[in-house]
Protein backbone atom coordinates (compact mmCIF):
# COMPACT_ATOMS: atom_id res chain seq x y z
CA UNK A 1 0.00 0.00 0.00
CA UNK A 2 2.91 2.15 0.59
CA UNK A 3 4.85 2.06 -3.05
CA UNK A 4 3.78 4.94 -4.85
CA UNK A 5 4.39 6.77 -1.32
CA UNK A 6 7.37 6.05 -1.06
CA UNK A 7 8.23 6.20 -4.79
CA UNK A 8 7.07 9.69 -4.23
CA UNK A 9 9.45 10.37 -1.85
CA UNK A 10 12.32 8.82 -4.01
CA UNK A 11 11.56 10.58 -6.85
CA UNK A 12 9.82 13.51 -6.22
CA UNK A 13 10.93 14.39 -2.48
CA UNK A 14 8.11 17.42 -1.65
CA UNK A 15 5.44 15.32 -1.90
CA UNK A 16 4.47 12.98 0.92
CA UNK A 17 1.69 10.53 1.66
CA UNK A 18 -0.23 13.30 3.09
CA UNK A 19 0.09 15.09 -0.83
CA UNK A 20 -2.47 15.38 -3.69
CA UNK A 21 0.42 14.04 -6.49
CA UNK A 22 -0.64 15.81 -9.47
CA UNK A 23 -1.85 13.30 -13.05
CA UNK A 24 1.59 13.68 -14.53
CA UNK A 25 3.58 13.04 -11.68
CA UNK A 26 1.50 9.49 -11.09
CA UNK A 27 1.61 8.90 -15.01
CA UNK A 28 5.24 8.72 -14.24
CA UNK A 29 4.82 6.59 -11.70
CA UNK A 30 2.87 3.99 -13.59
CA UNK A 31 5.61 4.26 -16.29
CA UNK A 32 8.51 3.16 -13.99
CA UNK A 33 6.21 0.10 -12.88
CA UNK A 34 5.88 -1.13 -16.81
CA UNK A 35 8.39 0.03 -18.76
CA UNK A 36 7.52 0.69 -22.31
CA UNK A 37 10.61 -1.23 -23.55
CA UNK A 38 11.25 -5.00 -23.45
CA UNK A 39 8.84 -5.16 -19.84
CA UNK A 40 8.87 -8.19 -18.65
CA UNK A 41 6.35 -8.64 -15.60
CA UNK A 42 6.82 -12.09 -12.94
CA UNK A 43 7.71 -13.99 -15.48
CA UNK A 44 5.68 -13.14 -18.11
CA UNK A 45 7.13 -11.06 -21.35
CA UNK A 46 5.04 -8.40 -22.79
CA UNK A 47 4.87 -6.76 -25.64
CA UNK A 48 3.88 -2.59 -25.81
CA UNK A 49 2.91 -1.94 -29.70
CA UNK A 50 1.76 1.70 -30.66
CA UNK A 51 -0.89 0.83 -33.63
CA UNK A 52 -4.72 1.21 -34.49
CA UNK A 53 -7.12 -1.58 -33.48
CA UNK A 54 -9.93 -1.16 -36.35
CA UNK A 55 -12.44 -4.38 -35.19
CA UNK A 56 -12.18 -7.76 -34.02
CA UNK A 57 -14.23 -11.05 -34.89
CA UNK A 58 -13.91 -14.25 -32.49
CA UNK A 59 -13.37 -17.76 -34.65
CA UNK A 60 -13.86 -20.97 -32.59
CA UNK A 61 -12.12 -19.91 -29.43
CA UNK A 62 -9.82 -16.97 -30.66
CA UNK A 63 -10.29 -13.07 -31.50
CA UNK A 64 -8.92 -12.26 -34.74
CA UNK A 65 -7.59 -8.63 -34.21
CA UNK A 66 -7.71 -6.81 -37.33
CA UNK A 67 -5.03 -3.59 -37.21
CA UNK A 68 -4.60 -0.71 -39.53
CA UNK A 69 -2.20 -1.12 -42.54
CA UNK A 70 -1.04 -4.14 -40.51
CA UNK A 71 -1.68 -8.06 -40.53
CA UNK A 72 -3.91 -9.44 -38.82
CA UNK A 73 -3.19 -10.47 -34.88
CA UNK A 74 -4.93 -13.46 -33.12
CA UNK A 75 -5.47 -13.91 -29.44
CA UNK A 76 -6.76 -16.24 -26.93
CA UNK A 77 -7.85 -13.27 -24.52
CA UNK A 78 -8.46 -10.08 -25.32
CA UNK A 79 -8.56 -7.00 -22.71
CA UNK A 80 -10.36 -3.76 -23.18
CA UNK A 81 -8.88 -1.23 -20.95
CA UNK A 82 -9.55 1.87 -23.61
CA UNK A 83 -9.40 4.39 -20.49
CA UNK A 84 -11.14 7.79 -21.66
CA UNK A 85 -12.13 7.60 -25.33
CA UNK A 86 -12.23 10.44 -27.78
CA UNK A 87 -15.82 11.86 -27.85
CA UNK A 88 -18.18 14.19 -30.26
CA UNK A 89 -16.82 17.30 -28.48
CA UNK A 90 -20.12 20.16 -27.58
CA UNK A 91 -20.70 21.40 -30.67
CA UNK A 92 -17.94 20.89 -32.26
CA UNK A 93 -15.68 22.34 -29.43
CA UNK A 94 -12.60 21.09 -29.09
CA UNK A 95 -11.18 18.98 -26.52
CA UNK A 96 -9.66 20.75 -23.65
CA UNK A 97 -5.83 18.59 -23.13
CA UNK A 98 -3.57 20.88 -24.62
CA UNK A 99 -4.80 24.19 -23.55
CA UNK A 100 -0.90 25.39 -23.27
CA UNK A 101 -1.16 25.84 -27.43
CA UNK A 102 -3.65 28.88 -27.41
CA UNK A 103 -1.92 32.42 -27.52
CA UNK A 104 -1.45 34.74 -25.36
CA UNK A 105 -3.80 37.93 -25.31
CA UNK A 106 -6.87 35.46 -26.96
CA UNK A 107 -10.36 34.78 -25.43
CA UNK A 108 -11.29 31.58 -23.80
CA UNK A 109 -14.23 29.95 -23.26
CA UNK A 110 -13.87 26.59 -21.06
CA UNK A 111 -17.98 24.52 -21.19
CA UNK A 112 -18.03 22.51 -17.74
CA UNK A 113 -16.67 23.64 -14.13
CA UNK A 114 -15.24 20.39 -12.85
CA UNK A 115 -12.12 18.88 -12.56
CA UNK A 116 -11.67 19.28 -16.33
CA UNK A 117 -12.33 22.54 -16.45
CA UNK A 118 -9.75 23.35 -13.19
CA UNK A 119 -7.10 21.65 -15.17
CA UNK A 120 -7.52 23.23 -18.16
CA UNK A 121 -7.80 27.06 -16.03
CA UNK A 122 -4.61 26.77 -14.24
CA UNK A 123 -2.71 26.39 -17.69
CA UNK A 124 -4.94 29.09 -19.35
CA UNK A 125 -4.79 31.74 -16.39
CA UNK A 126 -1.06 31.83 -16.36
CA UNK A 127 -1.24 33.42 -19.58
CA UNK A 128 0.40 36.96 -19.36
CA UNK A 129 -1.83 39.73 -20.91
CA UNK A 130 -4.44 37.99 -21.90
CA UNK A 131 -8.03 38.70 -21.33
CA UNK A 132 -10.31 36.75 -18.59
CA UNK A 133 -11.19 32.76 -19.20
CA UNK A 134 -14.73 32.13 -18.67
CA UNK A 135 -16.21 28.84 -17.69
CA UNK A 136 -19.40 27.93 -17.72
CA UNK A 137 -22.12 25.45 -17.06
CA UNK A 138 -26.00 24.96 -16.07
CA UNK A 139 -25.79 25.81 -12.42
CA UNK A 140 -21.88 27.08 -12.19
CA UNK A 141 -21.20 24.56 -9.25
CA UNK A 142 -17.46 24.17 -8.38
CA UNK A 143 -15.97 20.82 -7.18
CA UNK A 144 -15.50 20.66 -3.09
CA UNK A 145 -11.99 20.32 -1.74
CA UNK A 146 -10.80 17.55 0.06
CA UNK A 147 -10.51 18.31 3.90
CA UNK A 148 -9.50 16.36 6.63
CA UNK A 149 -12.16 14.73 9.26
CA UNK A 150 -12.92 13.24 12.32
CA UNK A 151 -13.79 9.98 12.90
CA UNK A 152 -18.00 9.31 13.74
CA UNK A 153 -20.00 6.35 14.63
CA UNK A 154 -22.35 5.65 11.18
CA UNK A 155 -26.07 4.94 12.28
CA UNK A 156 -27.40 1.32 11.94
CA UNK A 157 -29.85 1.75 8.93
CA UNK A 158 -26.60 2.89 7.25
CA UNK A 159 -24.36 0.30 7.94
CA UNK A 160 -27.13 -1.99 7.02
CA UNK A 161 -27.40 -0.55 3.44
CA UNK A 162 -23.87 -0.60 2.93
CA UNK A 163 -23.88 -4.28 3.71
CA UNK A 164 -27.03 -5.25 1.51
CA UNK A 165 -27.41 -2.30 -0.74
CA UNK A 166 -30.89 -2.71 -1.33
CA UNK A 167 -32.63 0.35 -0.99
CA UNK A 168 -34.93 2.53 -3.87
CA UNK A 169 -33.11 5.61 -4.60
CA UNK A 170 -35.45 8.20 -2.83
CA UNK A 171 -35.09 6.43 0.16
CA UNK A 172 -31.40 5.95 -0.37
CA UNK A 173 -30.66 9.70 -0.91
CA UNK A 174 -32.95 10.40 2.22
CA UNK A 175 -30.65 8.10 4.18
CA UNK A 176 -27.79 9.35 2.72
CA UNK A 177 -28.87 12.90 3.15
CA UNK A 178 -29.58 12.38 6.81
CA UNK A 179 -26.29 10.63 7.42
CA UNK A 180 -24.55 13.49 6.38
CA UNK A 181 -25.75 15.48 8.96
CA UNK A 182 -25.10 12.58 11.78
CA UNK A 183 -21.58 12.87 10.22
CA UNK A 184 -21.22 17.23 10.85
CA UNK A 185 -23.27 16.58 14.45
CA UNK A 186 -20.73 13.85 15.59
CA UNK A 187 -18.07 16.86 14.70
CA UNK A 188 -17.09 15.38 11.44
CA UNK A 189 -17.78 15.61 7.93
CA UNK A 190 -20.15 15.11 4.91
CA UNK A 191 -16.89 13.85 3.39
CA UNK A 192 -16.84 10.87 5.38
CA UNK A 193 -20.50 9.52 4.63
CA UNK A 194 -18.84 10.20 0.68
CA UNK A 195 -16.01 8.03 1.30
CA UNK A 196 -17.56 5.38 3.32
CA UNK A 197 -19.96 4.59 0.54
CA UNK A 198 -17.39 4.44 -2.31
CA UNK A 199 -16.43 0.73 -2.19
CA UNK A 200 -20.26 -0.29 -2.00
CA UNK A 201 -21.49 2.31 -4.93
CA UNK A 202 -21.23 -0.42 -7.67
CA UNK A 203 -23.73 -2.62 -5.67
CA UNK A 204 -26.15 -0.25 -4.87
CA UNK A 205 -25.74 1.33 -8.35
CA UNK A 206 -26.87 -2.35 -9.86
CA UNK A 207 -29.96 -2.64 -7.45
CA UNK A 208 -31.23 0.47 -8.78
CA UNK A 209 -33.98 0.09 -11.42
CA UNK A 210 -32.72 1.54 -14.55
CA UNK A 211 -35.71 4.16 -14.03
CA UNK A 212 -34.10 4.70 -11.10
CA UNK A 213 -30.85 4.86 -12.91
CA UNK A 214 -31.87 7.54 -15.14
CA UNK A 215 -33.08 9.63 -12.30
CA UNK A 216 -29.89 9.70 -10.52
CA UNK A 217 -28.23 10.97 -13.95
CA UNK A 218 -30.95 13.46 -14.65
CA UNK A 219 -30.95 15.00 -10.89
CA UNK A 220 -28.34 14.09 -8.47
CA UNK A 221 -25.40 13.28 -10.74
CA UNK A 222 -24.20 16.81 -11.34
CA UNK A 223 -24.37 17.11 -7.31
CA UNK A 224 -23.19 14.22 -6.80
CA UNK A 225 -19.76 15.02 -8.68
CA UNK A 226 -18.77 17.67 -7.08
CA UNK A 227 -19.13 16.27 -3.54
CA UNK A 228 -17.83 13.13 -4.59
CA UNK A 229 -14.59 14.02 -7.29
CA UNK A 230 -12.99 16.79 -5.27
CA UNK A 231 -9.90 18.64 -5.52
CA UNK A 232 -6.84 19.04 -3.91
CA UNK A 233 -7.21 22.21 -1.57
CA UNK A 234 -3.99 23.56 -2.95
CA UNK A 235 -5.49 23.58 -6.40
CA UNK A 236 -9.08 25.16 -5.37
CA UNK A 237 -6.64 27.97 -3.40
CA UNK A 238 -4.84 28.79 -7.21
CA UNK A 239 -8.82 28.83 -8.57
CA UNK A 240 -9.79 31.08 -6.07
CA UNK A 241 -7.18 33.13 -6.69
CA UNK A 242 -8.09 33.08 -10.57
CA UNK A 243 -12.00 34.15 -9.29
CA UNK A 244 -10.56 36.44 -7.25
CA UNK A 245 -8.04 38.45 -9.46
CA UNK A 246 -10.80 38.01 -12.35
CA UNK A 247 -8.63 36.03 -14.45
CA UNK A 248 -11.62 33.53 -14.07
CA UNK A 249 -15.18 33.86 -14.37
CA UNK A 250 -17.94 31.25 -13.75
CA UNK A 251 -20.88 32.29 -15.56
CA UNK A 252 -24.15 29.62 -15.37
CA UNK A 253 -27.61 29.64 -17.54
CA UNK A 254 -28.46 27.34 -20.45
CA UNK A 255 -26.78 27.36 -23.78
CA UNK A 256 -29.38 28.64 -26.29
CA UNK A 257 -26.39 28.36 -29.17
CA UNK A 258 -22.98 27.87 -29.49
CA UNK A 259 -20.98 27.83 -33.34
CA UNK A 260 -18.10 28.59 -35.03
CA UNK A 261 -18.64 32.03 -37.44
CA UNK A 262 -15.86 33.91 -38.97
CA UNK A 263 -13.08 32.15 -36.60
CA UNK A 264 -14.91 33.43 -33.64
CA UNK A 265 -16.83 31.37 -31.56
CA UNK A 266 -20.57 32.84 -30.79
CA UNK A 267 -21.99 31.91 -27.70
CA UNK A 268 -25.72 32.48 -26.34
CA UNK A 269 -27.17 32.17 -23.15
CA UNK A 270 -30.28 31.92 -21.05
CA UNK A 271 -29.59 32.84 -17.38
CA UNK A 272 -31.66 32.32 -14.68
CA UNK A 273 -34.01 35.26 -15.20
CA UNK A 274 -34.85 34.22 -18.31
CA UNK A 275 -32.53 36.82 -20.49
CA UNK A 276 -30.16 36.30 -23.44
CA UNK A 277 -26.98 37.05 -23.03
CA UNK A 278 -23.92 36.71 -26.30
CA UNK A 279 -20.85 36.63 -26.28
CA UNK A 280 -17.75 36.08 -28.69
CA UNK A 281 -14.69 34.02 -27.69
CA UNK A 282 -11.31 33.12 -30.18
CA UNK A 283 -11.09 29.24 -28.26
CA UNK A 284 -13.79 27.16 -26.86
CA UNK A 285 -13.07 23.89 -25.32
CA UNK A 286 -15.71 21.43 -24.01
CA UNK A 287 -14.67 20.61 -20.31
CA UNK A 288 -18.16 18.55 -19.30
CA UNK A 289 -16.79 15.37 -19.06
CA UNK A 290 -17.22 11.91 -19.69
CA UNK A 291 -20.61 11.86 -22.39
CA UNK A 292 -24.01 9.82 -20.85
CA UNK A 293 -24.13 7.53 -24.01
CA UNK A 294 -21.16 4.90 -25.13
CA UNK A 295 -22.11 5.51 -28.56
CA UNK A 296 -20.72 9.05 -28.83
CA UNK A 297 -17.38 7.52 -28.43
CA UNK A 298 -15.07 8.04 -31.39
CA UNK A 299 -13.30 4.13 -31.59
CA UNK A 300 -13.84 2.47 -34.31
CA UNK A 301 -12.97 -1.00 -32.55
CA UNK A 302 -15.74 -0.01 -30.07
CA UNK A 303 -18.45 0.52 -32.67
CA UNK A 304 -17.42 -2.66 -34.43
CA UNK A 305 -17.81 -4.97 -30.89
CA UNK A 306 -20.92 -3.25 -30.15
CA UNK A 307 -22.42 -3.88 -33.96
CA UNK A 308 -20.98 -7.28 -34.26
CA UNK A 309 -22.50 -8.20 -30.26
CA UNK A 310 -19.29 -8.94 -28.68
CA UNK A 311 -20.14 -6.36 -26.32
CA UNK A 312 -23.62 -4.99 -25.00
CA UNK A 313 -24.18 -1.46 -24.50
CA UNK A 314 -25.57 -0.56 -20.82
CA UNK A 315 -28.87 0.80 -20.03
CA UNK A 316 -28.49 3.63 -19.76
CA UNK A 317 -26.12 4.00 -21.95
CA UNK A 318 -22.73 4.94 -20.11
CA UNK A 319 -20.74 1.93 -21.00
CA UNK A 320 -20.89 -1.32 -22.12
CA UNK A 321 -19.84 -5.19 -20.74
CA UNK A 322 -18.77 -8.25 -22.42
CA UNK A 323 -21.25 -10.80 -22.93
CA UNK A 324 -18.44 -12.96 -24.96
CA UNK A 325 -16.26 -15.56 -23.17
CA UNK A 326 -12.64 -14.64 -23.18
CA UNK A 327 -13.53 -10.79 -23.87
CA UNK A 328 -12.99 -8.81 -20.69
CA UNK A 329 -13.56 -5.31 -20.30
CA UNK A 330 -12.26 -2.54 -17.10
CA UNK A 331 -12.05 0.72 -16.40
CA UNK A 332 -15.13 3.21 -17.33
CA UNK A 333 -16.57 1.59 -20.32
CA UNK A 334 -17.77 -0.21 -17.30
CA UNK A 335 -19.29 3.14 -15.86
CA UNK A 336 -22.65 1.87 -17.16
CA UNK A 337 -22.42 -1.37 -14.89
CA UNK A 338 -20.98 0.09 -11.89
CA UNK A 339 -21.14 3.62 -12.16
CA UNK A 340 -17.63 4.44 -9.66
CA UNK A 341 -15.78 2.98 -12.73
CA UNK A 342 -12.86 5.60 -13.69
CA UNK A 343 -10.16 5.81 -10.40
CA UNK A 344 -7.14 3.37 -9.66
CA UNK A 345 -8.42 2.03 -6.51
CA UNK A 346 -11.79 0.44 -8.81
CA UNK A 347 -9.56 -0.39 -11.76
CA UNK A 348 -7.19 -2.17 -9.79
CA UNK A 349 -9.82 -4.53 -8.58
CA UNK A 350 -11.36 -4.76 -11.99
CA UNK A 351 -7.48 -5.15 -13.52
CA UNK A 352 -6.98 -8.32 -10.54
CA UNK A 353 -10.47 -9.90 -10.96
CA UNK A 354 -9.49 -10.66 -15.10
CA UNK A 355 -6.06 -11.57 -14.28
CA UNK A 356 -7.17 -14.26 -11.88
CA UNK A 357 -9.05 -15.73 -14.61
CA UNK A 358 -6.01 -15.95 -17.13
CA UNK A 359 -4.22 -19.74 -17.36
CA UNK A 360 -1.01 -18.30 -16.21
CA UNK A 361 0.52 -17.73 -12.51
CA UNK A 362 0.06 -13.62 -11.37
CA UNK A 363 1.61 -12.52 -8.24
Amino acid sequence: PRHFTDWLKKNHPPFNSQSFAPRKIFGEYLKSLVPLENPKLNRVQAEVTKIELISAEKEKNQFLIHLNHQPSVAYDEVVLALGLLPEATLMGTQTPWQPWLVPNQKSVLLVGTGLTMIDAALTLCKRPNSPPVYAFSRRGLLPFGHENYASYEPSLPFLHWLSDCNLPLRKAFHLFKSECKRAIDQGSDWRAVFDQIRFATPSIWQKFTETERNQFLKHLARPWDIHRHRAAPEVLEKIKHYLDSGQLIIQSGKISSLSLTHKKWALTFQDKKGELHHQTFDYAFDCTGLSRSIRHAQSPLLKNLIATGLLEVDHPELGAHSITEGLHVIGPLLRGKYWESIAIPEIRIQALDVTKKFSFEVN
